[in-house]
């Protein structure tokens, strides 16, 4: 997961990037096309109903005062997301291939 949001943090950032003539930011000078934008801003509607979904899955199953440490935005590190991911990822079970593929069948 944490893979996936850096890719997109990348995209936006990479698009953010790209510069004219004048070497200032396209997205800045010239903007960019609406319908695009309505796309990009309608996926991430649809994601952001996602996690509030499954924010409050997690705090159901693990109580409201879970906390998983990790980097904050200013980028002090209070663990790694690959940390908090796995910390995660073995408190479910999810770690063992066994119990990953219970019910795949």
């Amino acid at each position: 997961m944490i893979t996936a949001r850096w890719s997109l943090e990348k995209a936006f950032v990479d698009v953010a990037a790209v510069v004219g003539d004048d070497g200032r930011p396209l997205v800045e000078t010239r903007g960019a096309d609406p319908r695009s934008c309505s796309a990009w801003r309608e996926q991430l509607d649809k994601i952001d109903e996602e996690l509030i979904v499954w924010s409050r899955t997690f705090k159901r199953v693990y109580g409201s005062s879970a906390v998983v440490s990790g980097p904050t935005r200013d980028g002090d590190d209070a663990g790694s997301f690959e940390e908090a991911d796995d910390d995660v990822e073995v408190r479910n079970g999810w770690d063992r291939p066994e119990d990953a593929m219970e019910g795949a069948d």
